[in-house]
């Protein structure tokens, strides 16, 4: 069990006069086998005795002395540093108060599973007397009554849903509380959009299933993604899909992770045909067709992506993916392909609406592609010289920006004709100067 060192050296600083322990996480993923992402502490010591036992090497958090916590700087990390807690308030602005008592900190934790502590010697204590057991059976349950512990910090509601897609089990209590729809949509309200988003990226890769399923039946997903919820259980009625919609969206998006996507593009792909229900034609055939789901997604989902306080190059990323998803499946259109690398090239896109489109075909029918990972490559042998050459030949004092124009115009020919020869390119740069600018 390897306890880094930074971790090691505040702890010894602590212990000389104090007692510390590793908490939460860090613990959890040690019994689990797993590496910790974070290193939480707790400490006998005050707020103010932990500040000066460092100082300088400290952060002043906005509020979080209020609640105990001082961030230790290492040459390598920032280490949170708490002294234990109890509740003094609860509710929407809760206060705290300190104590010596583990077991009062341990009640004040999310789950039993995150209410165990260790020593830097590697000895692991669970004041509840629950936590070992909850983790052995990979169960799930609140460290105290769970609608107290969701009000204190609605949060709590997706982190459940996140901890089951890592294969956790609800409590009997846990479930009642998270199927309370009036109590749960109530407190979601209270949440920011970006630590919404943050969980929703964080559940959605770690089990594109477990997340659907539990968004929707607590009613969650109504709330934070009625454009997804329309696809639940969804018969696309068509020879070109073998499972429903919300189905397919679950397995484009488990391809994606298991080919190395990111949680965003994951979470794309689990959004990909939101348009379809909205664009839904039925014809004399007896079978369903979805023109346009396309563009009509992508504006959906810059609509999701906008709610959910996404950054702008995110928002962006994710309209012009869904907006061309379908080009692909259209590629023997050379035009089409070159366009849409144009479209896409400049942010490294046109790598992902790949990864996309093979998502979408193997949750289509199980039909692999044998594409390349990369768009197809357009070879120009026109340069801005030549451009240049042409504008200096015909044009006595052509304007600088007339360049951009005529090559915005040579890249069209080359969608039209991909192989032309140059000197028949030349002719048809010529009569656009000729027809533009004389």
């Amino acid at each position: 069990m390897d306890i880094p060192n930074h971790v090691l050296q505040i702890m010894d600083k602590i212990d000389e006069t104090h007692s510390s322990w590793i908490v939460g996480g860090a613990v959890r993923d040690l019994l689990l086998n797993e590496t910790p992402k974070d290193w939480d502490l707790c400490t006998t010591a005050l707020p103010e005795e932990i500040e000066a036992m460092f100082e300088p090497h400290y952060v002043k958090g906005n509020n979080s002395r209020d609640f105990g916590t001082v961030f230790v700087k290492t040459k390598t990390e920032i280490v949170e540093v708490t002294t234990l807690r109890k509740d003094k308030t609860k509710g929407r602005h809760p206060t705290v108060e300190f104590t010596d008592s583990l077991e009062e900190d341990a009640l004040r934790r999310d789950f039993t599973i995150n209410a165990l502590y260790m020593t830097k010697e590697g000895f692991s204590l669970d004041p509840l007397d629950q936590g070992f057991a909850d983790l052995h059976k990979r169960n799930l349950r609140f460290a105290g009554n769970p609608y107290e512990i969701i009000d204190d910090d609605p949060l709590r509601l997706l982190r459940a849903i996140r901890f089951a897609c890592y294969g956790f089990t609800w409590s009997e209590d846990l479930e009642k509380a998270m199927m309370d729809r009036d109590f749960t949509l109530k407190t979601l309200n209270r949440l920011s959009m970006e630590r919404i988003r943050e969980e929703l990226l964080n559940m959605v890769y770690a089990s594109p299933s477990f997340a659907f399923q539990d968004l929707y039946k607590t009613g969650i997903m109504e709330v934070l993604l009625p454009e997804q919820s329309a696809t639940w259980n969804y018969d696309q009625n068509t020879p070109y899909h073998i499972f429903k919609l919300d189905v397919h969206h679950i397995e484009t998006a488990n391809w994606l992770k298991d080919h190395g996507a990111d949680r965003e593009l994951v979470f794309i792909g689990w959004l990909h045909d939101i348009g379809k229900p909205v664009t839904r034609e039925d014809n004399k055939h007896g079978y369903s067709s979805y023109i346009g789901h396309d563009k009509e997604g992508g504006l959906m989902i810059e609509q999701i992506f906008r709610r959910l306080k996404f950054p702008t190059k995110s928002i962006h990323r994710a309209k012009n993916l869904i907006d061309n998803h379908m080009v692909l499946h259209q590629q023997h259109k050379l035009k089409n392909l070159l366009k849409l690398r144009d479209t896409l090239q400049h942010n490294n896109w046109h790598l992902d609406i790949v990864q996309l489109y093979k998502a979408d075909l193997m949750a289509s029918r199980r039909q692999e592609s044998y594409m390349e990972d990369e768009l197809p490559k357009i070879r120009m042998d026109w340069t801005t010289g030549d451009t240049m050459g042409i504008l200096e030949e015909m044009v006595k004092d052509y304007k600088p920006f007339w360049i951009g124009e005529v090559q915005k115009r040579v890249r069209e020919f080359y969608y039209d004709f991909p192989n032309i020869p140059k000197q028949s390119l030349r002719k048809r740069v010529e009569d656009f100067v000729r027809s533009k600018y004389l």
